[in-house]
């Protein structure tokens, strides 16, 4: 009886080394396949020259696109917001104004021609004509200078 526990305990002692001896050997592969990190550094840095000498627009905008994002997720500043504000204001007005102006172009020609199909192309024409003029005027305005 004793001599079946031993034989016993010497094959579960078998089963176990050889169980980990072969875990290691596992283990010892995948960090064969697993770069070390002088080789990562080095294939990122190749990368990175790569491509900002074949694609440097690709990496201008995929910054911006990061920088866009950062500044969406981060909360606006009291500061921020008082800068802000008036800026707003004005920008809100010129809409405002543009929208009268265009509701009046648009008015006047439905007067004067009713019906007419030409009358639509001419007003997109000249809506376009009075944003440019309008936006030109605003940008004026606010640097302080004058036609």
């Amino acid at each position: 009886m004793k001599g079946k526990a031993l034989d016993k305990a010497s094959a579960i002692r078998e089963r176990t080394t050889g169980a980990v001896h072969m875990a290691r050997e596992r283990a010892s592969h995948a960090r064969e396949r697993v770069p070390s990190r002088e080789a990562v550094q080095h294939q990122a840095s190749d990368w990175l020259n790569r491509t900002v000498d074949e694609q440097p627009l690709l990496l201008a905008v995929g910054g911006l696109t990061l920088g866009i994002l950062a500044s969406a997720l981060l909360p606006v500043t009291g500061k921020e917001r008082k800068l802000i504000e008036p800026a707003k204001r004005r920008a809100t007005e010129g809409v405002s104004q543009l929208r009268g102006q265009l509701q009046e172009k648009l008015q006047g020609e439905e007067q004067q021609a009713p019906g007419g199909t030409g009358s639509s192309n001419q007003a997109a024409s000249d809506t376009s004509s009075v944003s440019a003029g309008h936006i030109e005027t605003t940008r004026l305005e606010d640097s302080g200078k004058t036609l």
